[in-house]
């Protein structure tokens, strides 16, 4: 039911907060600076899911004959980080057409495979979704 997909591993609702709270938001202005940031978002989110596995470990006791989450555990739930499960880049596009123009085809379709396979080792080796959104036209 959407009840029991909207709880997380410890069986608590998440808030809106919660989740807002565990977004990371990247502004490349430029080609260089999208590749170099995808090049280190590999580091960036093995970080981030070492530190949810830690607040998670941390927050999580032993299973008692209740299945209902105590009140301290509940307090605790706000603090929890989740790993990182799905990346989602607006837009690979714009930097491209910002620093290439129309006239370097060449340039920017290199610039866009070179994004695409970078994408994807991080997707396979980190078992991620990616969905990637550009503007056409």
């Amino acid at each position: 039911s959407q009840n029991e997909a909207a709880r997380d591993a410890i069986g608590v609702f998440k808030t809106a907060e919660q989740v807002l709270g565990n977004l990371t938001v990247h502004d490349p202005t430029s080609t260089e600076e999208l590749l170099s940031l995808l090049e280190g978002l590999e580091d960036e989110i093995l970080h981030r899911n070492q530190i949810a596995k830690q607040t998670v470990m941390a927050t999580t006791v032993p299973v008692q004959t209740s299945t209902s989450p105590s009140e301290a555990e509940v307090k605790n739930i706000g603090q929890i980080n989740y790993p990182v499960r799905l990346l989602v880049v607006d837009s690979i596009a714009a930097p491209l057409r910002r620093d290439f123009g129309t006239d370097s085809a060449p340039q920017r379709a290199a610039a866009i495979f070179q994004c695409a396979q970078t994408l994807k080792r991080l997707a396979d080796q980190l078992h991620l979704a990616v969905v990637v959104i550009n503007q056409v036209g």
